[in-house]
């Protein structure tokens, strides 16, 4: 009987234990990890980001400046939870033309921000990956498809125009030099993405 009341005890004594969810500066050293495979993909966790990379920012006043990784931290976090952003954190892979830079914004249903793997010689687009954070699961989730994100591939940036329109369900919604075909039924959502690829006008200094 005693044996029973000890069990029995020793159960009502033990908590539950629940796992705190990350903090806002693990979210973003977590998505700051996302860099290095985006660039090479042969990299992983304990390659050190700076090995391959010079931490750089354009200030407010369009100047680039160089930084330390806490810096590119901030600006990415900021740029994440759709803070206004005047200053931008730029990754300029070493021993190349290649950076990679990190806009974002938000719209009523989620903060959306996109890396572009940019030469610079060529003022090009070499690669883009969508990151989407909604405030209703699944919704407009589909402008992270490859098959979206393939159209900028390529694609010239025109630092003195739109460079980027959207096209949806056969009408043109954003006029721009390279015209891309939005997600059906995500046309909020094509169009936030649209609109934070013309913001990379902003480093037409920076490009020229």
């Amino acid at each position: 009987m005693g044996i029973i009341v000890m069990i029995f005890t020793t159960s009502c004594n033990q908590t539950p234990t629940t796992e705190k969810p990350p903090t806002e500066k693990q979210l973003t050293s977590m998505y700051m990890r996302d860099i290095g495979p985006f660039i090479v993909s042969t990299f992983t966790d304990s390659t050190d980001l700076s090995s391959i990379v010079d931490f750089k920012y354009m200030d407010i006043n369009k100047k680039i400046k160089e930084c330390r990784l806490e810096k590119s931290i901030e600006l990415y976090s900021k740029i994440i939870h759709s803070d206004s952003c005047t200053e931008f954190p730029i990754f300029e892979v070493k021993n190349s033309n290649i950076s990679v830079l990190i806009l974002g914004d938000k719209n009523q249903w989620a903060a959306i921000w996109i890396m572009y793997l940019i030469d610079r010689n060529s003022k090009t687009i070499k690669k883009v990956e969508i990151y989407y954070k909604a405030e209703i699961p699944g919704l407009g989730v589909k402008i992270t498809n490859t098959e979206f994100e393939e159209q900028f591939i390529n694609l010239p940036i025109q630092i003195n125009d739109h460079s980027f329109g959207l096209k949806q369900d056969e009408k043109i919604i954003i006029q721009g030099g390279n015209l891309i075909d939005g997600i059906s039924g995500a046309t909020l959502s094509s169009t936030t993405v649209i609109e934070i690829s013309n913001k990379l006008e902003l480093f037409k200094e920076y490009l020229r």
